[in-house]
């Protein structure tokens, strides 16, 4: 009677830390959502006043870090694997190395309900066809802003960027694909060179322009035009619409030959709430939600059913809503392979 007694109050004491270990599990929502999604982001490429109508609507939270740069990601998700994250926005090109390391997985589509929305122009591309791994999220260009007030003469190229008369009064992003990729132009070269010569070749004009090369700033290029304290920059097409709502005087200038990007959401391999990551996927998709990003941060919009929902402000704004004639003479970046390497040695030496 005392060995069942015995057994008896374990098999009681084993219940109850089975309830209460129960009890201490993940929250969730009434829909059985769980109530924390872990982003990471771009600095300053997602409005809070979006996260929040998405806690509003489902209870829950979205909790952001963020980074600088495509490399910048591509080291945190090594460094610290990537169960710390379960959606990020990555830059087009890397979604084949990220792919190629087990970075990130499928997304859902069936859960992607408003995935009809996206512009035919920036789906189903060589990068990942069928938009198993991807979802465009907005079109970055590069451009150059320019404040008419302190610099009035015209820049057409990217060779008018060393001018002496911009010394140390520009502004350009800590990005190596950006930098080097201008420099390959600049020599008449693939800005997607996978050649080692070619790329180590744009060093002396990578250091003439450094003359001119105030800050390398990705986080807030914008405010340096804001404040005066550049005259130029070489910096993403929402900035420079950023600061022309502040200062009319700056204006955006497209070279004859520009660089873009499609950025795109991604899941990391290890997310421990994917279903709620493809949900924010699919609410950012909503034309209204779309709509209401673009207004914050004015990049070229992928979501044809949002741009009847936005203004004068992004239809009859260059820097935004980019010329054809821009277009056609682009060219939009490619994953390089294993010569990225070649990229951040010459990173190294231009930094350094």
């Amino acid at each position: 009677m005392k060995k069942v007694f015995r057994f008896f109050a374990i098999g009681v004491a084993l219940s109850l830390t089975i309830a209460l270990v129960g009890c201490g599990g993940a929250k969730t929502t009434e829909d059985g959502y769980s109530t924390e999604l872990n982003f990471y982001n771009w600095t300053e490429y997602m409005p809070n006043s979006v996260m929040e109508a998405f806690k509003k609507e489902y209870g829950i939270t979205v909790n952001v870090d963020t980074f600088s740069s495509n490399e910048e990601l591509l080291t945190k998700l090594l460094a610290g694997g990537t169960s710390q994250y379960d959606l990020s926005v990555a830059s087009h090109y890397m979604v084949p190395p990220f792919k190629e390391q087990g970075l990130i997985q499928e997304i859902d589509k069936e859960n992607i309900t408003n995935f009809d929305n996206l512009d035919s122009r920036y789906i189903g591309l060589d990068y990942d066809k069928e938009n198993k791994l991807s979802i465009p999220y907005m079109v970055s260009w590069t451009a150059i802003g320019v404040n008419k007030d302190k610099y009035d003469k015209e820049i057409t190229t990217f060779d008018d960027l060393l001018d002496k008369d911009l010394a140390d009064s520009i502004v350009v992003p800590d990005d190596p694909r950006e930098i080097i990729g201008i420099a390959l132009i600049s020599q008449g070269k693939d800005p997607n060179s996978r050649d080692k010569d070619e790329i180590m070749g744009t060093l002396s004009w990578i250091k003439d322009l450094s003359k001119n090369i105030r800050k390398y700033d990705s986080d807030n290029p914008k405010s340096l035009f804001v404040t005066g304290e550049v005259k130029v920059g070489y910096t993403w097409n929402a900035e420079i619409a950023l600061a022309a709502r502040e200062n009319p005087s700056i204006v955006a200038v497209f070279p004859d030959h520009s660089l873009y990007c499609i950025d795109a959401f991604i899941i990391t391999n290890g997310a421990k709430n994917k279903r709620e990551a493809e949900l924010f996927i699919d609410f950012c998709l909503r034309p209204e939600i779309s709509a209401m990003i673009t207004n914050d941060y004015p990049y070229t919009n992928p979501n044809a059913a949002a741009l009847p929902l936005l203004g004068e402000e992004y239809t009859e704004n260059p820097a935004v809503n980019v010329p054809q004639e821009v277009i056609d003479k682009a060219t939009m970046y490619e994953d390089v392979g294993e010569a990225v390497t070649y990229y951040e040695e010459l990173w190294n030496l231009i930094k350094n």
